[in-house]
């Protein structure tokens, strides 16, 4: 039982350490980015793609695959999800009460109708 909990922990500890150096990599492109918008008076967004795209490369190297690989897909769309939640919930907010009322309601219906009640 203390081996595989040893093993499980040397585990966890590499996997963490393997996608490091992509995910510091990810940072400073995107801190790189900010900077550049900034001083330039650009949109961030546009400056952040087109960041993204010119280094597209690096995803070819095998030391930051692992990180671009998990900043790619889970955490891009963990940053989506939550940009759309923030925009959602303040145009709600800003429409009033009645309408988080017939929200909630309309959520309410279609969770009872998928789940056949």
């Amino acid at each position: 039982m203390e081996m595989r909990r040893a093993q499980w922990g040397r585990t966890i500890f590499r996997s963490a350490i393997s996608i490091l150096p992509g995910l510091t990599f990810v940072f400073a492109a995107c801190a790189a980015a900010r900077l550049a918008a900034h001083y330039f008076g650009a949109p961030f967004m546009l400056v952040a793609l087109l960041t993204g795209l010119s280094l597209g490369f690096a995803r070819k190297t095998s030391f930051l695959k692992s990180g671009i690989s998990l900043a790619a897909k889970p955490l891009l769309r963990a940053g989506v999800a939550l940009l759309g939640v923030q925009i959602s919930l303040s145009t709600i907010f800003a429409l009033g009460g009645s309408t988080i009322i017939m929200l909630a309601f309309a959520i309410g219906v279609t969770v009872a109708a998928a789940a056949g009640i």
